[in-house]
């Protein structure tokens, strides 16, 4: 019997991401708000990467990005929220 492995992989909604570095892998924290204070944050899944896939990760993502921006117009983000994280536009 065959399976897709979209069927055996759960999808998970994240509105939330830490990033967690150390010398032999990255972390990527994905959580959900429920309400409006800290305790109302539930975490979704934690996936860890070797720093080689983070670093391959961060270029594909752009280079989806990037294409997205083209096709639809571009994404904007508050300067502040941008100023906050420590990233650039």
């Amino acid at each position: 019997m065959e399976t897709s492995l979209d069927e055996e992989v759960p999808s998970y909604y994240a509105s939330g991401l830490n990033v967690v570095v150390s010398p032999w892998d990255i972390t990527l924290r994905f959580s959900i708000r429920e309400g409006d204070t800290p305790k109302d944050i539930r975490p979704v899944a934690n996936v860890i990467l070797s720093p080689q896939h983070a670093w391959i990760l961060a270029r594909l993502l752009r280079k989806q990005i990037d294409a997205y921006e083209q096709q639809v117009g571009k994404i904007n983000l508050p300067p502040r929220l941008l100023n906050d994280l420590g990233v650039e536009d």
